[in-house]
């Protein structure tokens, strides 16, 4: 006797493989999604990167006090009033290189020892080297590409980095307990001859895969920096 499937068998097994068959577009659509996250994390990654990068740059080239390897805080054009430097005798007293908070100390935040400006114009030169200050990275392009030592997996992924001023309204109190706090607005593109404390480094990365754009912004304030005390032997 030969012996062969019932017809039970045989309708339970093509409904397995149907159940199966029905399964797979939904695995597919899964790996898409996966597929998808995956690049878009990279490309988050590689923004990220790149605003790290840029942010540790100077705020402005004429930040930098050449004699004392620290950088100053500077004078602004159009800025808050109460963020300027306090004015009360001659400016090469030790008490108007200061701003409100600010400390007269050798290692400590404060201004110049006379007046000195931002830097109006950035170098918009498309290869300007070496850059001097995150104002160089005003309109430039920066593509990755997918393959060497990277390894992205979405090939000519490009980013466009923007440098804006932005105004500063600072508003203090001293009760009960000394604060300030201050407001971010009115966007302008750097190249604008009116400097504020305050710019907006913004990196617009496009993902050729996914055919999105992604924007990632981040501010730089003119606050100047203390230098870090070192022990000598």
């Amino acid at each position: 006797m030969k012996r062969g499937f019932s017809l039970i068998e045989v309708v339970f097994a093509i409904v397995i493989i149907a159940i199966s068959l029905m399964s797979v577009p939904m695995m597919l659509k899964q790996s898409a999604k996966s597929e998808e996250f995956s690049i878009i994390q990279e490309v988050i990654l590689a923004t990220a990167t790149k605003m790290d990068n840029i942010l540790s740059y100077p705020w402005d080239k004429n930040s930098y006090d050449t004699t004392n390897k620290i950088l100053r805080t500077l004078d602004v054009s159009s800025g808050d009033s109460e963020l300027a430097r306090v004015v009360t005798a001659p400016l090469s007293t030790r008490d108007n290189n200061l701003r409100v908070g600010q400390i007269y100390k050798s290692k400590r935040r404060r201004f110049f020892d006379y007046s000195t400006y931002t830097s109006k114009v950035p170098d918009t030169s498309i290869n300007n080297s070496p850059k001097e200050s995150i104002n160089d990275f005003y309109n430039k392009t920066f593509t990755i590409s997918g393959s060497g030592a990277y390894d992205y997996k979405d090939s000519g992924m490009s980013m466009v980095s923007k440098i804006y001023y932005v105004g500063d309204s600072a508003t203090y109190s001293q009760a009960p307990v000394l604060s300030a706090s201050i407001g971010i607005s009115s966007t302008t593109p750097i190249t604008n001859i009116n400097s504020t404390n305050i710019k907006m480094i913004e990196i617009n990365a496009t993902s050729p895969m996914l055919n999105k754009s992604l924007i990632l912004r981040s501010y730089m304030f003119n606050i100047g920096q203390s230098k870090l005390l070192t022990r000598t032997k």
